[in-house]
């Protein structure tokens, strides 16, 4: 179990974090760009029969308006309504990592640490005010993490059924707003592997009857969101626009970085195959092997030139610059941005140097649930070599990260207080 006390100390620190951002940063945002548009179709009519093609083609963001539009319908409209709702899911996803931490881990001094850096993460704080999908699935994605530690521990109980029914649901909307939960499943895929092999799970009917029970609900909630995403927009939605984000990733001249000329390419297809999916892949598909086969440009250069563009930069502060309107005239200054992009930059180092930590120290001791924290970060690395490269993409990893660092951050305190000690053993020794 878990304290709940300290679950909702959690919840109420990051909450009263993220709230004090909404109002000093995000009631003078204006969105823009995708942020902007899903807000605006987020006001219409049932079916939104003035859907841009935007919608239909990529289906990944096809849920997010109907998302802004039910919490705009419950509680007034407005951007600010739904920024007030990123702090509360923000504030909610932090106690799931001390939860998360408590549960699996049983160490609630790294559950403490993860929500820490997790809720005061720079970047996250300045984007939160920003209305992407993200924010949804970095909390789906914990709550089905969360869940699976608690099928895990309920395992020989009859409500391990149940409970692997509702992983299965949350996992596939996890997918609706943002495509990763692919990698969250083979993840998933390989621990339930390794505990098979340590034989804390048996391989037995009951073991065969919540995998299929499990992938049974899982695809059967991604075809009923489909079939309501079809109603929504009252035309047949997309149900793979994978090809899109591999052609960017891939293509020769842009390193996997957005630019409108590689973006209109899928699109582009799509309306001259008359909306048939299947086909617009296949034809990009083709053009992209051709691309590739005169280019030669699949080689190491390549990818370490996407993973610079991806990690490397600092663009939440650049939506940050972008979105603020000139109300504001202390949060337009420019010295504050310059200083806050410093900031986040060595806030970025800190972490790193930290996570290698935590490498170093699980190389000599591995723990299986800490291993399938790389696996989730391994997986997303993956994808960012295949598939398009923006920087905020990357914030869905950052409670994997947080929780990571915070272990590198209770091992080296560990390691600190063991080696003072033997000291001043040596010492009294000495003396």
């Amino acid at each position: 179990g878990y304290n709940a006390a300290a679950a909702a100390v959690v919840f109420l620190l990051s909450l009263c974090v993220h709230l004090a951002v909404a109002w000093a940063i995000g009631q003078h945002t204006q969105q823009i760009s995708d942020f902007g548009n899903a807000l605006e179709l987020s006001r219409g009519d049932f079916p939104l029969t003035e859907t841009p093609d935007h919608y239909r083609i990529f289906s990944n963001w096809g849920i997010y308006p109907l998302y802004l539009k039910l919490i705009q319908e419950l509680f007034g409209y407005g951007a600010f309504t739904a920024i007030v709702l990123n702090a509360l899911i923000c504030a909610v996803s932090s106690m799931l990592i001390y939860i998360l931490c408590r549960l699996g881990f049983q160490d609630e001094r790294v559950g403490f640490l993860g929500a820490l850096i997790y809720t005061f993460w720079p970047s996250h704080l300045l984007y939160s005010v920003i209305l992407s999908p993200e924010f949804l699935n970095i909390f789906l994605t914990l709550l089905f993490m969360v869940l699976l530690e608690m099928l895990i521990g309920r395992y020989h109980k009859r409500s391990v059924y149940g409970m692997t029914c509702l992983a299965a649901v949350v996992l596939s909307l996890a997918g609706f707003f943002k495509q990763i939960d692919k990698i969250i499943l083979i993840a998933s895929g390989i621990m339930f592997v390794i505990l098979i092999l340590q034989k804390k799970f048996l391989i037995c009917k009951k073991t065969f009857l919540i995998l299929a029970l499990f992938a049974g609900c899982y695809i059967l909630s991604g075809k009923l969101i489909y079939a309501g995403l079809d109603y929504a927009y009252g035309e047949t939605v997309n149900r793979n626009p994978a090809m899109h984000f591999i052609y960017i990733g891939l293509n020769p001249e842009t390193y996997g970085v957005w630019s409108d000329e590689v973006f209109h390419v899928y699109p582009q297809n799509v309306k001259d195959c008359n909306y048939d999916f299947k086909q617009a892949s296949d034809l990009t598909f083709t053009r992209l092997k051709e691309e590739i086969a005169e280019k030669k440009h699949l080689q190491f250069p390549y990818f370490a030139e996407k993973f610079r563009t991806a990690w490397a930069d600092n663009s939440e502060i650049w939506w940050v610059d972008v979105t603020l309107r000139d109300d504001s005239a202390f949060l337009k200054k420019t010295h504050w941005l310059d200083q806050m992009s410093i900031f986040t930059q060595n806030f970025w180092m800190v972490i790193c140097i930290l996570i290698c930590a935590e490498a170093v120290f699980l190389f000599v001791n591995p723990r299986e649930r800490y291993m399938y924290m790389w696996l989730i970060l391994f997986g997303f690395a993956c994808l960012l070599t295949l598939s398009e490269v923006q920087s905020r993409y990357k914030c869905v990893v950052y409670p994997v990260l947080s929780i990571l660092a915070a272990d590198g951050i209770v091992k080296l305190l560990k390691l600190l207080k063991n080696v003072f000690f033997s000291l001043q053993q040596t010492g009294k020794r000495l003396y």
